[in-house]
């Protein structure tokens, strides 16, 4: 593991974790109505060793001036000291975290390699703490505590500071998990994003469709429009699909669909059946939901569906939804065979459940012959 990553790893461990306690204190003090007390101490943000003398040292304080910047995020002001800058803001005083222990990284050994391992002598615990201005005394306890408008407005500033070092860290999480090889016949191909090459995009045709959509229909080119999509985009995809226009819904890409889907759907600890491996924002989408995923395996024509039919004969799933992309699955690229979408097809009918067919792919073949879609095989699955 390339140790610059690792290290910034566990840097974004520690300050999500530090997030968490923090927004944890305050989401219950603002409910009671107290501002936190400025005077217990913290535990340690990340583990440390026990003290090799008898007599440990006094517990010592890490300002956010003096800790040193994890590498890689040096040169991101927002993203390792956004942190420190969010604490600045709470009243000029010190702000210490509540009292949690902190969870356990769910990937063994970041965070607590030595690269990753705070630098704090034996004993020491690392706070969050701003000093004091020179040459003046600290105001009293009961005058330094946040009021309870000054702890929300810091609470939804450490919110959006969760959800940058959370990008930040998929983000870092990815590029260790799929390391790029290097390679010395041309510019790199990025996988990361299903977003196609400039050079295969037809932009003069779009262009030109541009203007036609424009000289043929000005008023539904620039108007709102209906909340379900162009009407003519809809009649064209019902006549793809076979079905009526009404049935057609016109999203912003298929992360609302997935959000339109899940709402309609999905309850808190639903099951749901789900591809191994798949697309990694459909799984975050449906965990937000509180669903209860059930992997099932891919083989190289699909899913693996012997394997489903026992989950089910079993009772071990009892799904009300099944996610699918049956065509050049993300990531693993496999088709799912016509036989297996049958039997997939006959189980969803005999356990009462729907099938998702996530199929943005499906035109992108060079080679064979289409497979009818589920939807034309059982409209109503």
């Amino acid at each position: 593991m390339d140790q610059e990553i690792a290290n910034t790893l566990g840097e974004l461990e520690r300050k999500l974790r530090e997030l968490e306690r923090v927004l944890s204190g305050i989401g219950r003090s603002a409910g009671a109505g107290d501002a936190p007390s400025p005077t217990p101490a913290a535990p340690p943000v990340a583990a440390t060793a026990p003290p090799a003398a008898p007599a440990p040292p006094p517990t010592a304080a890490v300002t956010p001036q003096s800790a040193p910047p994890a590498p890689g995020l040096s040169h991101r002001p927002g993203a390792s000291r956004v942190v420190d800058e969010a604490v600045e803001q709470v009243g000029g005083g010190s702000y210490r975290l509540p009292d949690a222990s902190p969870p356990a990284s769910p990937y063994p050994g970041i965070g607590s390699s030595p690269g990753a391992a705070t630098d704090a002598p034996a004993g020491a615990s690392a706070h969050l703490t701003t000093p004091a201005p020179q040459g003046r005394r600290p105001p009293p306890a009961a005058e330094r505590a946040p009021s309870a408008a000054e702890l929300l407005r810091f609470r939804d500033r450490l919110e959006r500071t969760a959800r940058e070092l959370t990008h930040d860290y998929d983000e870092l999480l990815g590029r260790i998990t799929y390391a790029a090889v290097p390679t010395q016949t041309g510019p790199a191909i990025s996988f990361a994003r299903g977003a196609p090459s400039l050079d295969i995009v037809d932009v003069p045709g779009l262009r030109d469709a541009a203007v036609r959509a424009f000289e043929s229909d000005p008023a539904g080119t620039t108007a709102y429009g209906t909340s379900i999509g162009y009407p003519r985009l809809r009649a064209w995809i019902a006549d793809r699909h076979g079905v009526e226009p009404e049935r057609v819904l016109v999203t912003n890409g298929s992360m609302q669909a997935d959000a339109f889907l899940f709402e309609s759907l999905v309850r808190p600890g639903d099951d749901v059946v789900v591809e191994r491996p798949s697309y990694d924002r459909t799984l975050l989408s449906l965990r937000a939901r509180g669903a209860t995923l059930h992997p099932v395996e891919l083989q190289h024509d699909g899913i693996d569906t012997d394997a489903l039919a026992h989950l089910l004969a079993t009772g071990q799933a009892r799904p009300k939804l099944a996610h699918i992309i049956p065509n050049f699955q993300n990531p693993a690229g496999y088709t799912l065979s016509l036989a297996k979408r049958e039997t997939l097809l006959g189980l969803a009918a005999e356990h009462d459940f729907l099938v998702f067919e996530d199929d943005p792919y499906v035109a992108l073949r060079f080679s064979g012959e289409s497979l009818p879609t589920m939807l034309s095989i059982d409209p109503g699955r």
